[in-house]
């Protein structure tokens, strides 16, 4: 395989300059903020645990996980272990506890027509342990972990929801100790079940610019969309790159004058107009599925696409506004740095409201559907780093999961968008772009809240103690930690990525008795809002609004044997 360039690349943070020097890849927590998180920590009734770690790929780990034993519910577990309640998990091998298998989403299921779950919660208490890791010492990663299935596991000729789904990774290779050279860098497609890796392809990927995976020529098999990087300083270049399921190049395009260079951005996937073919979205680019640009837009560090008009097809809603699918601007907005941005129903109006957190000082803005100002400035000091839409309390209305990337004193809150005030806030480490994510691991309709700063993993309950913190090491760039079914088992898993000789690149955690209710087995790209991609990881030609049924975002969906689902209330 071709080996990428040696030209090292162009950051725009300052707060990234010693991180590519590679001499120090983990930021170092100072005192005050330890003893807040220690402090913090003490007020639960949290015991020290070990995690198991198992073989997996260049690295293995035995991390130490800090849980709680807080109970949940009435559930109880055998002696093996296992739930003593059916498990919804739609296609693993043996079919699941008295269904047959289902290896393929029917025509109009997964995405459509989302209903209440089945079950109630299957475990009763938060009990995380680490399933694998993968490349401690030897590999970095700063961009968000993807999921989706890419390998025949069980031989019978097909790629579908009865393998094992993958986990996919662009990571940087550290050099020898003392040797200051460009890191290698490669995209991997790890085993979801055991971290082993199935394949690498090594290129100069941009490393900070987020992959994205889906069917993008109808093939019916998962292609890895990401961005190289070519030439230096005035003569510096980037292009689309496409991967096959099996690591194989199937495309690259010249340099794109017009592609985003900004350190945090990412590759995005949806057909915009409707037409069953895919675009790729990709800064201030949007291509066709073979990498040709179709038009060039001011779009900032990225976003998504979503049917702000209700119109049949989709708006590219970006850090400097949106645009129609043809370029043209849907409304613009002022250009505030790093802006991530989110949709969902907030007023419960039935039209969704575009939230924007601002790095690092310029707090939420919020516009109605059509880009008017709902809100500018809200609670400034409690946002500016990539959020998660949920309803976290289980009161039926979404809040905001997010962090504050002050340089002084680092915070992270669930924030009530309708009251306009912080559920609560705790300190963290920080980290310039650090962000998280939300999901109901027990199924009792309120929802955890995950997130990852410079030194940890943390995972909170509703009001924000303490249920799990894992070591990890990061200079926050564009990863985050994401929740899915990565082996197939019937039950959630937490992905993690790291960028540290002393932590995994990648770490796994379970529940220890696999109770956590059921997810999907895919996570695609880093603004993923579940109705954009299907389960087998094709791209829908009409997306569902994901503020209609789940009214989510940058979280992850449980599913029931019919598909995705809501907990019932």
């Amino acid at each position: 395989m071709p080996p990428g360039a040696t030209s090292g690349p162009q950051m725009t943070l300052r707060r990234l300059a010693s991180i590519l020097a590679l001499t120090s890849l983990g930021c170092t927590q100072d005192a005050a903020v330890a003893e807040t998180l220690g402090g913090f920590g003490e007020t639960g009734t949290q015991e020290s645990g070990d995690g198991v770690g198992t073989s997996g790929g260049v690295g293995t780990t035995n991390a130490d996980i800090t849980t709680s034993g807080a109970e949940t519910g009435a559930h109880t577990t055998n002696d093996d272990g296992d739930s003593d309640e059916p498990i919804y998990d739609v296609g693993t091998p043996d079919g699941g506890p008295g269904r047959p298998m289902q290896c393929t989403l029917d025509e109009d299921g997964d995405i459509s027509g989302i209903g209440p779950c089945d079950g109630g919660p299957l475990a009763e208490s938060f009990n995380a342990q680490v399933q694998w890791s993968w490349g401690e010492g030897e590999a970095g990663v700063i961009t968000t972990p993807l999921v989706a299935n890419l390998t025949d596991d069980n031989d019978d000729g097909s790629i579908d929801l009865c393998d094992v789904p993958d986990v996919v990774a662009l990571a940087r290779l550290f050099p020898p100790m003392g040797q200051m050279v460009e890191p290698d860098k490669r995209i991997y497609a790890l085993d979801g079940a055991t971290g082993e890796e199935h394949w690498s392809y090594e290129a100069n990927f941009q490393p900070a610019f987020g992959p994205a995976l889906g069917d993008i020529d109808g093939d019916g098999f998962v292609e890895i969309v990401a961005v190289t990087r070519s030439g230096a300083g005035a003569d510096t270049a980037l292009h689309l790159i496409a991967l096959s399921h099996d690591g194989q190049l199937e495309w690259e395009t010249p340099g794109l004058a017009s592609l985003d260079q900004r350190s945090v951005s990412n590759v995005s996937l949806a057909d915009l107009d409707a037409d069953g073919d895919v675009e790729i979205l990709a800064g201030d680019v949007i291509a066709d599925h073979t990498g040709n640009p179709i038009v060039t837009v001011s779009a900032g560090n990225g976003g998504f696409a979503v049917d702000l008009d209700d119109d049949g097809d989709l708006e590219y809603v970006h850090a400097h506004g949106a645009s129609h699918h043809d370029g043209t601007p849907y409304f613009t907005r002022p250009n505030m740095g790093l802006a991530f941005p989110h949709v969902a129903d907030i007023d419960d109006d039935g039209l969704p409201e575009i939230i924007y957190s601002q790095h690092p000082d310029f707090g939420l803005a919020i516009y109605e559907h059509d880009g008017s100002p709902a809100a500018a400035s809200l609670l400034g000091t409690l946002s500016g780093l990539p959020g998660a839409l949920h309803d976290m309390n289980g009161d039926g209305a979404v809040d905001l999961a997010v962090g504050h990337g002050d340089s002084v004193i680092p915070t992270f809150s669930v924030i009530d968008l309708v009251g306009g005030s912080a559920m609560w806030t705790t300190n963290t480490v920080g980290g310039c772009c650090a962000g998280g994510t939300a999901f109901d691991f027990l199924g009792d309709t309120t929802a955890e809240s995950i997130f990852a700063d410079d030194q940890l993993l943390f995972v909170f309950d509703e009001f924000g103690d303490i249920l799990t913190s894992a070591p990890r090491q990061s200079p926050t760039v564009g990863d985050y930690p994401v929740v899915a079914d990565v082996d197939n088992d019937g039950s959630a898993e937490i992905i993690i990525a790291s960028e540290s000789f002393n932590t995994p690149a990648i770490q796994v955690l379970r529940d220890e008795n696999d109770g956590w209710v059921p997810a999907r087995r895919i996570w695609n790209q880093y603004h993923y809002h579940v109705t954009n991609v299907r389960e087998d990881g094709t791209i829908p030609t009409l997306q569902p609004n994901n503020w209609e049924s789940l009214n989510t975002f940058r979280t992850q969906a449980q599913i029931s044997p019919g598909g995705v689902c809501v907990p019932a209330g």
